[in-house]
């Protein structure tokens, strides 16, 4: 079911999502992008870490569903009304348009019914209803990719398909779901008192506060890059459906690094509690998944402006190549920082989370409102590695300081040299147009053959991260 999961979920975002940048052009995609990134900041806000917070309460006490699910269901919608008004004041407040807020309405909608969604399946999840959650993981996605299918590749329907109706369907998908949602959790929810326990709202908003926090400021430094390219440039628009052209490809290999954080979080958390070694399984997760990355980042910067072409009709490739391989770079460190970020987490170390988070935030804004009017979303792009290579730095050094991890420096100059060598292989491949399966091939056996070497991949400690 994860690889359904996966396939839905990169069908949408390759077949379904590119099409329609494609078919409607960069300029529309890029206005409903922008506004896509503004909604998803309040998302953070909308949830107030209620979801992941239900999840661990529905879990440990299934009795209480109906307690829970009657007072946070409540908390939840007028938290999302709160959030909408806020969204469309600060959006007058920094000069959209009326057309532009009638689109902002649609994509705050949609943002604050995939939250209410999430919120539902947590209660699902918490009670362990494992073959639900399966289904419900893609449902959502896959009523989206049918009807926007028929709508792109149907003659007859195409030329009733625009931005609006693509933020209508979205809205439909997460709509129906609830719904499937609401009709699963119906057996389960007991007679109770109807009475709202202001008390325990109170409580659970100060419990989850901090995650909460967390959240907005991981967006805020993550997303509002778009809003400034927007905002800031008479091209803005252009320049955002540029930007979101390489995003994807991040937003598409962070579904992976995201598995693996929630295969770790557990791990961790029972290492911790039971005060065992951690260092061996923090090693064997980054090197297990260094692998995947240095060869990603091989074949990509070896083939990223065919793949850019093959993309990608309505950007030049010399426009939007460089920004592409970009968000690929990207990837490296982002994805390093779910491991040590998730080990934080699993410790409890939120403030520090946030102290980071507060610093990538200033970091990232203040470069950016600098380089942007210079050099558009090519500078967005070179900031957003800089963020996160300054958040994965500072997530180590956090982790060997609190665990008392010894950095061996063998391992560190190792990592380099393969970083090196991958990146030596694409340039070099790139340069003298080696043809794509066999670079693909001799990228994978060459990455391979110094990963045994260097004895990066050990049974024994295979087995130990299997054990754990």
């Amino acid at each position: 079911m994860v690889i359904l999961n996966i396939a839905v979920k990169l069908f949408w975002l390759f077949g379904v999502d590119r099409t329609v940048q494609n078919q409607l052009g960069t300029e529309v995609y890029g206005n409903y992008f922008s506004f896509f990134q503004y909604a998803w900041i309040f998302s953070a806000v909308a949830d107030m870490g209620i979801t992941s917070l239900n999840n661990r309460l529905i879990s440990e006490q299934p009795s209480r569903l109906s307690f829970y699910l009657h007072n946070l269901i409540f908390f939840k919608i007028i938290l999302s009304i709160i959030v909408f008004v806020a969204m469309i004041l600060i959006g007058k407040l920094i000069g959209y348009s009326t057309q532009e807020l009638g689109l902002l309405s649609l994509v705050a909608i949609n943002i604050l019914t995939m939250s209410f969604y999430s919120f539902l399946r947590s209660n699902i999840t918490g009670l362990h209803l494992f073959t639900s959650e399966s289904i419900l993981s893609v449902l959502d996605k896959f009523i989206m990719v049918v009807i926007c299918s028929s709508f792109l590749w149907i003659t007859f329907l195409q030329s009733y398909f625009d931005i609006y109706v693509f933020a209508g369907i979205q809205i439909f998908g997460y709509f129906v779901s609830s719904v499937v949602v609401y009709f699963l959790l119906k057996p389960h929810v007991k007679r109770h008192n109807k009475k709202l326990n202001f008390k325990f709202i109170s409580k659970f908003v100060r419990t989850s506060a901090p995650y909460a926090l967390l959240v907005l400021l991981m967006s805020l430094y993550t997303r509002t890059d778009s809003v400034l390219l927007e905002r800031m440039l008479p091209d803005g628009n252009h320049q955002n459906g540029i930007y979101a052209s390489g995003f994807r490809i991040l937003d598409a290999f962070n579904m992976f690094a995201v598995l693996m954080a929630s295969f770790l979080l557990p791990i961790f958390s029972r290492n911790i509690f039971k005060k065992q070694m951690l260092q061996p399984i923090v090693k064997q997760s980054f090197l297990f998944l260094l692998f995947p990355i240095l060869g990603l980042m091989a074949f990509m910067v070896a083939y990223y402006k065919d793949i850019y072409a093959l993309l990608y009709h309505s950007i030049p490739v010399e426009e939007g190549a460089n920004v592409f391989i970009l968000f690929v770079a990207c990837f490296i460190p982002m994805s390093l920082s779910f491991i040590f970020g998730t080990l934080l987490t699993a410790k409890g170390k939120i403030k520090k989370l946030n102290y980071i988070s507060v610093l990538a935030l200033v970091f990232n804004i203040g470069l950016n409102i600098y380089f942007i009017p210079t050099y558009k979303s090519l500078g967005v792009a070179v900031i957003a590695v800089l963020t996160q290579s300054l958040v994965l730095v500072i997530q180590i050094y956090y982790c060997v300081q609190i665990f008392n991890f010894k950095i061996q420096i063998s391992t560190v100059l190792k990592f380099v040299f393969l970083l090196v060598l991958a990146l030596s292989l694409g340039f070099i491949f790139h340069y003298f147009t080696v043809p794509l399966i066999l670079g693909l091939l001799l990228i994978g056996l060459v990455l391979l053959g110094f990963y045994f070497l260097f004895k990066f991949v050990q049974i024994e400690q295979i087995k130990l991260l299997k054990r754990s």
